[in-house]
This record gives structure tokens, C-alpha cells and sequence, in this order.
């Protein structure tokens, strides 16, 4: 939710990143001049003394994952921006579903988001400070019949035959490219072992596609296993594994599967293996 930080705990792909925020800056002209012998100088209120606009509210921050960017809240698709960037929110909807951010393919544009996907860094402002926007509405003008003067003129000729139709492009069916990396370290102990013996492994996942990743998650169908998103940058995504594997037992082969959706909708898988050993074989 926006106006609060955290990290995403989900499985799915997520996204952080450590660029720059942008912050307002705000100036204040003092001019000073002499006209026919008085004086005249603007202060800090500003220029001849007229009254500053007050600053609006702003908030930096990052989008948690794939997502497009929006004309006007519920609007048309102008921008695709991935997980990680970084973003400046300027104004909300109505409702708080969306929020206006400064385009970071484009700067001098700003899309709508929603607000659900947009992570504010802490210490910014919330929400509710942000001021209301939305779609520009636009007013439709009725003129009055004009007065008739002379002969009515004769009527237009009928349109002509209509244009075919614009040909329906194909829907996109070719799923993602996913390729997925050793996990290290190996092998890797119980979670009874942490802090003792390596308990963690990590392992790089990169997917890509011509369309957009909408999303990456792990998956092991080893008793109590979990593989989380650790980071991301850019088509590389960081997962973490770690499984309660106590007393005096063999080494297991665990396999973990990958997989990598989409904005149409199309997935692909890819596994991996790892070694785990008891956590036994670390503290005993």
C-alpha cells in the first residue's frame, strides 16, 4: 500500500532498487531595483511582495513489479515499466486506486499506476497528502441553429463504401525465455543450523520477453522448503532457499522449479537441483 515501505514477501517477482530519488527543489527569487529614485525589492513571500504557491506534495518511491503505465487512471497504456524503477509520485485518483508518477522512460511525461504497485520510500509523504487528479474532462458545446439565408443547400452526397477493417493481430503465444543458475552455497544444512552453518542457498533466475514479465516464483516439494524472491535487477531475479532438515540423516537432492509468466498470460518452468545435508552433520 502506498505510503508505507517494506519488502515483498510473496514468492512471485518482486522488485527493488537503489537509484536516486528525485526531490523537489524550490527557489526563491529576491530582486531588488531602483525605479525614480524608491526602492522596491521582493522578499521571501515572493516577487513584489505576492504570496509564494504553496509547495504540493510529492513522494519517491519504487514499482514492485511489471507494470503499464496509464494515460489517466483506467486509461489507455502509454508506458511499460519494469520492476525496480524508480519513481516520484505527483498526484492520486479519487478514489486512491491510482497514483501519477513522472515517467522514468521519459521524464518530462508523467502515467498513472496503481497505487498497489508503487512502494514509497520511507520518510516521504503518505497518500492522502498527495493532491487529487484524474482524466482531463472535456466539455461538449452546443451551438445554436444558425439563422437560414437563402436557399437551403442541396443535401451531401451519401458516404462512400467503407474501408475494410483493420486486421485483428495474433495473439501472443510464445511463452518466456527462463534460464536458471547453480545455487550456492553447496551443499547447504537444515535451518536448525543457521547461524552455525551455511543454511541458506541462492541461487540467479533470468527471464525475459518480447511482451513483459509479469511475474517469477519458486517452488520445491520438499517437506517445509521455502524459496523466496531475495532481489531483482533488471531480467536476473535472486531467490532463496532453505528447508528444516534435522538429525542424523543422509544427504538429499533437492529439486526446486522456476517459473517465469508473461503479461499475455504464458509461463515457463525450469528446474534446479541442490544438496542438502541434516543439520545434525552441523552441530553434531
Amino acid at each position: 500500500q502506498l505510503g508505507k515501505t517494506g519488502t515483498p514477501a510473496s514468492s512471485g517477482a518482486g522488485a527493488s532498487g537503489a537509484l536516486p530519488s528525485w526531490l523537489p527543489w524550490v527557489g526563491v527569487v529576491v530582486v531588488a531595483g531602483l525605479a525614480g529614485g524608491v526602492g522596491a525589492a521582493a522578499g521571501a513571500t515572493g516577487m513584489l511582495g505576492a504570496p509564494l504557491a504553496p509547495i504540493p506534495a510529492s513522494a519517491s518511491g519504487v514499482i514492485a513489479g511489471h507494470v503499464s503505465g496509464l494515460d489517466c487512471p483506467g486509461g489507455a497504456e502509454v508506458a511499460s515499466l519494469e520492476p525496480g524503477s524508480r519513481v516520484l509520485a505527483m498526484e492520486r485518483s479519487e478514489d486512491s486506486a491510482y497514483v501519477s508518477v513522472r515517467n522514468p522512460n521519459q521524464l518530462g511525461s508523467t502515467v498513472w499506476l496503481p497505487i498497489n504497485l508503487v512502494i514509497v520510500d520511507a520518510g516521504q509523504p503518505a497518500v492522502d497528502t498527495l493532491a487529487v487528479g484524474g482524466c482531463p474532462v472535456v466539455e461538449t458545446v452546443v451551438a445554436g441553429a444558425p439563422a437560414p439565408v437563402g436557399p437551403a443547400p442541396a443535401p451531401a452526397p451519401g458516404p462512400g463504401p467503407a474501408p475494410d477493417p483493420d486486421p485483428v493481430p495474433a495473439p501472443d503465444t510464445t511463452p518466456p525465455l527462463i534460464s536458471v543458475g547453480s545455487f550456492a552455497p553447496q551443499p547447504v544444512y537444515g535451518s536448525a543450523a543457521s547461524g552455525l552453518c551455511d543454511a541458506v542457498a541462492y541461487v540467479t533466475v533470468t527471464a525475459t520477453d518480447d511482451i513483459g514479465i509479469s511475474g517469477v516464483s519458486g517452488s520445491s516439494g520438499f517437506p517445509g522448503a521455502s524459496v523466496s524472491l531475495s532481489s531483482s535487477s533488471g531480467s536476473d531475479y535472486v531467490f532463496a532457499f532453505s528447508a528444516p532438515f534435522a538429525g542424523n540423516q543422509p544427504n538429499q537432492v533437492v529439486s526446486v522449479t522456476f517459473t517465469a509468466t508473461d503479461s499475455s498470460g504464458n509461463s515457463a518452468s525450469a528446474p534446479r537441483t541442490l544438496v542438502l545435508r541434516s543439520s545434525y552433520n552441523c552441530l553434531g
